[in-house]
């Protein structure tokens, strides 16, 4: 059940905002660096970048290791920490409230992370186990030119302190080009959201899809052709087929062949409440 709601967040596409909204990001940034301590991420990487526990195994900010690589430092300290593990708030976390508690009951580790002039993710993508999905609110100083994040060799731009579904199972990195070099020292500031692929929290995001990243409207259709028997997924002008609705969402589906519908139905919507899917009609 879990592979198949990662399949309907899929369809949304590689990045997509959703109707929630951080008021005052940069505001909120300022808060964070006056009343608490970023600390080192990945502490074996020389890499310029900072993090700041949300949630942690404790409740505390030491980042260790809800900062570090859970895959190296599992290794090194035999332990078998996994990303459910890391689900108790930390002090820092009610002043993100806004876009973490609609997600409360299905959050893991969630954390600030800072990117220094020159601190960079390397191309990476993520093994996303235990049916989960990455939410994404870019804080302050997140847009190209001087800050990429590049998903599938696509460079994003982002509106600061909305709320993102974004499909990081596909490739990605994230480069902080401001340089001292030029005087300039703006680091760049991102809240990521590790979210259990419960059907509840699915339709959390789904119903709460938006078309624009200022109005929150709904969508106009982004049509697909889907083939249930062999697994055909693909962007089609032919709108011949099945739309699903949500709240402030829509996504149609076109059928490979007209005696298809029934088994694309039982494909894109199962047991989402608030969820309506109609027949399409051929345009």
């Amino acid at each position: 059940m879990n592979g198949m709601n990662y399949e309907h967040l899929a369809l949304l596409g590689k990045q997509y905002p959703l109707t929630y909204q951080l008021p005052n990001p940069h505001q909120k940034v300022d808060i964070t660096e006056e009343q608490f301590e970023y600390v080192k991420y990945n502490p074996r990487k020389d890499i310029d970048r900072w993090g700041l526990s949300l949630t942690s195994l404790d409740g505390e900010m030491s980042g260790i290791p809800d900062l570090d690589s859970l895959l190296e430092y599992n290794r090194e300290n035999n332990t078998q920490y996994r990303e459910d593990d890391f689900n108790v708030k930390t002090p820092a976390y009610h002043h993100f409230e806004e876009v973490l508690k609609p997600f409360e009951p299905w959050l893991f580790r969630t954390h600030i992370l800072k990117l220094n002039p020159g601190g960079y993710f390397p191309p990476h993508r993520d093994a996303l186990g235990l049916g989960a999905c990455r939410l994404i609110v870019p804080l302050k100083n997140c847009n190209p030119p001087s800050v990429n994040f590049v998903l599938d060799n696509e460079i994003l731009t982002w509106e600061e302190g909305r709320l993102y579904f974004v499909d990081t199972i596909k490739m990605r990195y994230i480069f902080n080009g401001r340089s001292h070099d030029v005087g300039i020292f703006d680091p760049s500031y991102w809240l990521f959201m590790y979210v259990q692929c419960h059907e509840k929290s699915v339709e959390e995001i789904i119903t709460n899809a938006c078309n624009s990243k200022t109005c929150g409207q709904a969508c106009t259709p982004t049509w697909w052709h889907c083939d249930p028997h062999n697994g055909c997924l693909r962007e089609c002008k032919k709108m011949r087929g099945l739309v699903v609705k949500g709240k402030n969402f829509s996504v149609g589906l076109t059928l490979a062949n007209d005696n298809d519908y029934e088994e694309v139905k039982k494909l894109v919507s199962p047991k989402l409440s608030n969820i309506n899917v109609v027949n399409g009609s051929e345009k």
